[in-house]
């Protein structure tokens, strides 16, 4: 297969960086080795054709040909997200990287959410209800909590059914009751970020901060959630936890103002449809 020429020149070393010149000599990639000049490492993807964000999205869509799919690493993602408001907002790739944070990475992910349909957020987590695998079904318990007390109730219902008389339901239908039982006396965004509320929460290059503090900035959560996410790209992956827990104290409070129609959106897409066998995300 060949892509499509892309503008370079020549550096030094014999790498090519990406140009808007109009003199510059077009490269071309091939799958095909026999038919190749060089090689193109994967590695210089982030110092090379991957500095633009949006090419990034580009480049996936170009290789998926149509697919739903995200086809580079959990990393590449959370690069993405670290400059999630410079990316061209566009419902399809809205969409597709919110069905990947949520259905396989367990990635920070709220902020997709006003820029695509509420049917289309509603498939990831329907998609959780019907085929649970940990660690992604907490994806679903922690947006059940910001949905609010209806949808809790719904979801649990559905679940003590199935799970209530089981000889050994699994430890997500537990977390799960703990949580409802939470949100009687807890703020629901610290229900659903899983933070302390009076313990300082300590993240590497940061001065320690409250969670109280968060709530009351989000502006401030969202700037942690961002440098979370550079560090996960750059070799932390320990701070992926973090990323995910800012994730809701940032946009959750926006996620409940539309609540309920993503809440009816995701009952209407499971219908009278029973919850799935627990299995994991190695055999799921």
């Amino acid at each position: 297969m060949v892509g499509p020429p892309v503008r370079g020149a020549s550096t030094p070393s014999g790498k090519i960086r990406l140009t808007n010149s109009p003199d510059a000599v077009p490269v071309i990639f091939r799958r095909d080795s026999e038919r190749s000049d060089a090689i193109f490492v994967r590695e210089e993807l982030a110092d090379g054709i991957f500095d633009e964000i949006n090419n990034v999205i580009d480049a996936n869509r170009a290789l998926a040909k149509g697919q739903k799919r995200f086809l580079f690493d959990a990393n590449i993602y959370y690069r993405i997200y670290a400059e999630r408001k410079h990316v061209k907002q566009d419902s399809a790739q809205g969409s597709l990287l919110f069905q990947a944070a949520v259905t396989e990475m367990y990635a920070p992910s709220l902020f997709w959410l006003p820029h695509i349909s509420v049917a289309d957020a509603a498939v990831p987590y329907s998609e959780l209800f019907l085929d649970p695998r940990s660690p992604q079904i907490h994806a679903l318990l922690r947006i059940a909590v910001l949905l609010g007390d209806d949808f809790c109730t719904w979801l649990l219902g559905k679940w003590k059914k199935k799970w209530t008389k089981h000889p050994q339901p699994p430890q997500f239908f537990f977390t799960f009751q703990r949580m409802c039982e939470q949100m009687k006396t807890t703020e629901y965004r610290v229900v659903a970020a899983k933070l302390p509320v009076k313990k300082p929460i300590q993240c590497v290059g940061e001065p320690p901060i409250l969670v109280s503090d968060l709530l009351k900035n989000e502006e401030n959560a969202s700037a942690l959630l961002s440098r979370a996410c550079m560090r996960v790209f750059e070799g932390r992956p320990e701070e992926r936890t973090i990323a995910r827990d800012f994730d809701y104290l940032a946009y959750g409070r926006s996620v409940r103002e539309s609540s309920q129609s993503l809440a009816a959106a995701i009952i209407a897409t499971i219908a009278d449809r029973e919850p799935g066998d627990f299995g994991d995300a190695a055999t799921a």
